[in-house]
């Protein structure tokens, strides 16, 4: 057990009073810091340090461009691309935050900020990733209304009702990390094994609560959603076929509603693709953390927390690669040159019903 001895003595060396902290005994005996890590390896040190600088550089650029694509664009300034702005946003700020902090601590091999930025950190570092789940449920929420109960998505989303839902993301997340703070649930530690500030897991439930809460409870509502909406495309796509092979004259749907259609199907597509992609992401840290409790494999560890931070780079790989539309945008910006023209009065259509109605 390591012991911190705490001696007194008149006066120190820089001539200032009061008590002298050793350092900490391991236990083998050397003396070591309270932030200084035990048994963790060089080769966890460099996998972090370069696949944090990677993603790190690589989501800046990618977040940074689809954010300046919608924003040039006035055909997405709608409520799907809204929300995923906001998804944007958070991804640059977790990756800047965690990422940053993080290999940091593993250039100095140990954690050199302090205790009370220790706490700050798990705080913050659990809020955003907890905002990212929530992102995606409110977009999922606004593809079900738009498919499934058209009618009221106008009533639904306003703009005082996104800030709401933002709102209620941030509040319900930070309440749900404060236990750990206050020292009623839960606690906030460096964990010398891993070499970072994080919930440690106490046997006392509330990682089970955390992740119960604040993970499964938005992927339940996605997973629900996306069933529901397929089912209902689903049965749309069989009407249609139906009506194509009718022998009367109404052999020909309406090109405009067709196209409309397609064009939602493609976007939803594409946002699933999203929530499937976080969940590839997320799942690999799920797992290490539940089957190497005691951290025997640092390395692994750490490879699950890379993986996770690379969500912030394969969103926007999602969103460039399956949406065709999205795209062509997004390229026109980063080669500066104007937005593609599409005269096509079905894309401002498919824009206009969608658009935050005014105040």
């Amino acid at each position: 057990m390591a012991i911190t001895n705490v001696t007194f003595s008149t006066i120190d060396t820089n001539g200032s009073y009061g008590p002298k902290i050793q350092p900490m005994d391991d236990d083998n005996g050397s003396s070591r810091n309270e932030f200084d890590p035990v048994d963790y390896p060089d080769t966890a040190r460099l996998v972090t340090i370069i696949g944090g600088a990677i993603i790190l550089l690589g989501g800046l650029f990618l977040n940074s461009m689809t954010i300046k694509t919608i924003y040039k664009t006035p055909k997405l300034h709608n409520v799907t691309y809204l929300f995923l702005v906001l998804l944007n946003g958070n991804d640059i700020v977790f990756s800047v935050w965690s990422i940053t902090f993080i290999v940091i601590t593993d250039i100095y091999n140990k954690w050199i900020f302090g205790s009370g930025f220790c706490q700050a950190f798990a705080f913050v570092n659990g809020t955003l990733l907890g905002l990212e789940l929530f992102m995606l449920m409110f977009i999922t929420m606004s593809r079900y209304i738009k498919v499934v109960h058209p009618q009221y998505f106008n009533i639904i989303f306003t703009k005082k009702s996104i800030m709401g839902m933002i709102l209620f993301a941030i509040i319900f997340v930070t309440a749900c990390l404060l236990p750990p703070l206050t020292g009623m649930w839960g606690e906030i530690e460096y964990i010398a094994r891993k070499n970072i500030c994080s919930f440690k897991d106490k046997n006392d439930n509330y990682h089970m609560f955390l992740e119960g809460i604040t993970v499964l409870l938005p992927l339940t509502v996605i997973i629900i959603s996306y069933v529901r909406i397929y089912i209902v495309v689903h049965n749309q796509s069989k009407t249609l076929k139906r009506h194509s092979l009718m022998p009367n004259g109404d052999t020909k749907r309406p090109p405009s509603n067709t196209m409309l259609k397609r064009k939602e199907r493609q976007l939803t597509k594409t946002l699933v693709a999203l929530v499937v992609t976080f969940i590839l992401s997320y799942t690999p840290y799920l797992v290490v953390a539940g089957v190497d409790k005691e951290i025997q494999y640092p390395i692994l560890h750490r490879i699950a927390t890379i993986l996770l931070w690379s969500n912030s780079c394969w969103n926007n790989v999602v969103l460039v690669g399956m949406n065709s539309q999205f795209r062509d945008y997004w390229l026109a910006q980063l080669k500066c040159k104007d937005v593609p023209a599409d005269h096509s009065p079905v894309v401002k259509r498919v824009s206009d019903s969608t658009n935050i109605p005014p105040e």
